[in-house]
C-alpha cells in the first residue's frame, strides 16, 4: 500500500516511491518465491498489480518506478485495506 495523498505530499511521493523500490530490490521476487501487489491510495484505493501479475523483479521495479503522484485530499487507509483484504 502506498499513499499517494496529499498527506505524503508531491515533494515527499519520490522519497515513499524510492523506499518501496528498495524493499523490492531485496526481496527474491518470483513465481515461487515472494510475490508483491501494489496498491495506490488516496481518496480511493487503485489497484496498480495483482499478486498474480507480474512474477519478474525487473518488471514489479519497472512499474514502481513509474507511480505518479496522485494528490488526493483524503488518505483513505480503510477503503485500501478492505481492497486488499
Amino acid at each position: 500500500l502506498i499513499d499517494g495523498s496529499q498527506n505524503v505530499g508531491a515533494a515527499n511521493f519520490p522519497s515513499v516511491r524510492n523506499l518501496v523500490v528498495r524493499i523490492i530490490d531485496r526481496l527474491s521476487v518470483g513465481r515461487d518465491q515472494i510475490r508483491v501487489a501494489l496498491v495506490q491510495y488516496d481518496n480511493d484505493p487503485d489497484i496498480k498489480f495483482y499478486l498474480n501479475s507480474l512474477y519478474d523483479k525487473s518488471q514489479v521495479l519497472e512499474e514502481v518506478k513509474g507511480l505518479t503522484y496522485s494528490g488526493g485530499d483524503e488518505s483513505n487507509l480503510g477503503a485500501a485495506l478492505e481492497e486488499v483484504a
